[in-house]
């Protein structure tokens, strides 16, 4: 009789094995995903973060080739979905958007590009000191 009543006193003890082995195994999972998500987008943002420099770095080459050579060369074009823009000053002007100008103009070199990609913004600056 008393192996009966034992038996009856254990019948849910399985289940609630169960649940708690169940929740401390979705509190693990929930954790790792907490400290592996931002990793990932910080490993994007990197990426990101390439293109974005090529971006300004393409607009400064052209914007120094254009200065120094006095020439119209067609403005960059780039393939991937960045974006650049140019701004510089002329004689102590205030700083100004020439992304459109036929080429980088001035006395001295003073420009600043900005390339952008997938929400990353990279910024590169030449100033001519005399």
């Amino acid at each position: 009789m008393t192996s009966r009543t034992n038996k009856k006193s254990q019948q849910g003890s399985i289940i609630v094995f169960s649940i708690i082995i169940m929740t401390i195994l979705l509190t693990i999972t929930l954790t790792l995903v907490q400290i592996v998500i931002p990793k990932i987008k910080t490993i994007n943002e990197a990426v990101n973060s390439v293109y974005a420099v090529f971006a300004a770095d393409t607009a400064m080459e052209w914007c120094l080739y254009t200065n120094r050579a006095k020439l119209w060369i067609a403005p960059p074009e780039l393939t991937n979905t960045a974006e650049y823009e140019i701004y510089g000053s002329i004689s102590g002007q205030p700083e100004i958007d020439i992304t459109n100008n036929a080429f980088c103009e001035g006395d001295k070199l003073n420009f600043r590009t900005l390339g952008t990609y997938g929400g990353v913004t990279r910024s590169f600056e030449v100033t001519q000191i005399e």
